[in-house]
């Protein structure tokens, strides 16, 4: 347990989460040294600006150093062997830091994902040139008291979680010691990894980004935004070991497999790339949602967590909630997370055989009124107009924007409101003769009401007549 956060700022493997126990987070010296590195080489998501002082100190120290061979090598292994987002956040925990030389841990060769193993060597070999060549231990010091502000702040954060919730919940203990790493020039990006080295032991690292501040400059973390993600990275150091005992059962494989071919678009863009990465992820959003609601949040919270999830691509969400209530509901049948699996798995064979049904529930607009989309000649004195859904709708929200035309082109001045059967609403519009209108449409806030899926955007777009 780290007492200080000033005194062992740099400790690595000192953390241990423990339930019970106050949680600290860390600044990693690792994490700090590879991610500068990735914005060094241009990755995209290692460039965010958020941290404006910290990013700013980086390029002071650095910038004299972007044709280093260490730089053009990186670049080369992102073109090669996609090495970039969470990789080069394996490749740090894979790492150990002593006496100024990074070396690789034991368990390597496993932990470190799809870094080809004669390139991480090299890269290694350059990196500790580069260490050294670049006084970096000497820049981290000097960023010491940001570290410590960081830290502090999020523990601060981290003071609300209820731990106590995850032994109830799983009716277990985690496998492993945690590690909440801040990556201090990281941005909005969050990364999980894992190493398993005899020496160590089992270490799950949640590496989380800091994208809030305030007027001054300082990080901040609103336990409404950032706790959310802490209990999603908490959640897979007890549902990951689960699925190792039943991913060679067929019928998970084989229904995962379908759902995973599905979504794959959106799963691979999140570099979810394999299906038991899919039923993880599924199962740690879904228990997110039920920590959400077993510690008081509002429904307006909870229905949000759901919505986010749904546009990410788990589209089985909200069925997938209150299959796990059930497993509340019943913990005398179902002591532990891991008894209640088979109804899991039953859950994703039944999915899998609807996944067509349950994609065309996504709503769309079946018509407008009283004039078509696309008219040349609607009647400018027309004060209303109602848009019809395929799909039961949620009542309590909505969106329109502006279209390419502008704001000008902009013809609504209220929501009248939703239908009784909540499958069409009704707006005012302000119109003037021979003008062109335009507005869309958007899923950002219109969503269904049985599964929350977003509505597929439509512009409408029409004239009215001269008069």
């Amino acid at each position: 347990m780290i007492k200080k956060i000033l005194l062992s700022l740099f400790t690595v493997f000192t953390f241990v989460s423990t339930f019970g126990q106050a949680i600290h987070s860390q600044v990693d010296k690792r994490v700090e040294t590879l991610s500068i590195i990735a914005r060094l080489a241009g990755y995209k998501e290692y460039n965010d600006n958020f941290a404006k002082k910290y990013v700013e100190d980086i390029h002071r120290h650095f910038d004299a150093y972007k044709d280093d061979t260490l730089i053009g090598y990186m670049k080369d292994v992102n073109k090669k062997d996609g090495i970039n987002d969470d990789a080069v956040m394996s490749m740090a925990t894979s790492l150990e830091l002593k006496g100024g030389t990074f070396s690789f841990i034991d368990s390597w060769k496993k932990d470190l994902g799809r870094w080809n193993q004669e390139h991480a060597k090299q890269f290694v070999s350059l990196l500790n040139v580069f260490f050294e060549k670049t006084n970096f231990e000497d820049f981290l010091k000097s960023e010491a008291t940001y570290f410590a502000s960081v830290t502090n702040t999020y523990d601060r954060m981290m003071s609300k979680l209820n731990q106590s919730w995850y032994y109830q919940y799983y009716g277990t203990k985690p496998q492993g010691k945690f590690n909440i790493i801040i990556g201090c020039g990281n941005g909005g990006q969050n990364y999980g990894s894992t190493t398993t080295s005899i020496k160590y032991g089992k270490q799950i690292y949640a590496i989380m980004g800091s994208w809030s501040f305030d007027e001054d400059g300082n990080a901040i973390f609103p336990a409404d935004i950032y706790l959310p993600f802490v209990v999603h990275e908490f959640n897979h150091s007890f549902i990951n070991p689960i699925l190792e005992k039943y991913e060679n059962n067929a019928t998970l494989k084989n229904s995962a497999a379908i759902l995973f071919d599905t979504m794959k678009t959106k799963m691979v863009a999140d570099n979810y790339g394999n299906w038991q990465t899919m039923v993880n992820e599924s199962l740690v959003r879904a228990s997110v949602v039920r920590y959400l609601k077993a510690n008081n949040a509002s429904e307006k919270d909870v229905i949000s967590e759901i919505m986010n999830q749904v546009n990410l691509g788990f589209i089985w969400i909200k069925p997938l909630v209150d299959l796990l209530g059930d497993y509340e509901k019943n913990r005398n049948l179902y002591p532990k997370f891991d008894d209640f699996y088979p109804r899991i798995i039953t859950f994703f064979d039944t999915t899998a055989k609807h996944i067509t049904t349950l994609k065309s529930k996504f709503p769309k607009i079946t018509s407008i009124g009283p004039f078509t989309n696309h008219s040349e000649d609607v009647d400018p004195s027309l004060k209303e107009m109602t848009i019809y859904f395929s799909e039961k709708m949620r009542d309590d929200t909505y969106s329109f924007y502006y279209g390419e035309l502008g704001k000008n082109a902009f013809p609504v001045t209220k929501v009248i409101g939703y239908s009784d059967d909540k499958k069409s609403i009704k707006i005012s519009l302000n119109l003037k003769p021979d003008t062109e209108y335009e507005m869309v449409v958007t899923g950002d806030k219109f969503k269904s009401d049985e599964y929350y899926y977003p509505l597929r955007n439509y512009t409408i777009k029409f004239k009215t007549r001269k008069l």
